[in-house]
């Protein structure tokens, strides 16, 4: 987290600003998705093309990232 851009992380106003474990919730899920996009970031720019992510695989975590950070469930509903 220490090499994520700080504008990343501004907080935005929100209705439900007092229910602190939504807050949490959504912070912690922020924080995962950009480890996640990070850690793809890292396995794509290995110095040798063999030790690469193969970019199938890059597909599949971004969306699932995506779905995470949306709260879409594999049939596509919001949880």
């Amino acid at each position: 987290m220490e090499i994520v851009d700080s504008c990343m992380l501004l907080e935005e106003p929100t209705e439900a600003k007092n229910d602190a474990q939504n807050e949490r919730v959504r912070r912690a899920k922020i924080r995962e998705c950009l480890v996640s996009l990070l850690r793809i970031g890292i396995a794509c720019s290995a110095e040798s093309p063999g030790e690469r992510m193969n970019v199938k695989d890059v597909i599949i975590r971004l969306m699932t990232i995506k779905e995470i950070f949306l709260g879409v469930g594999i049939h596509g509903r919001r949880h």
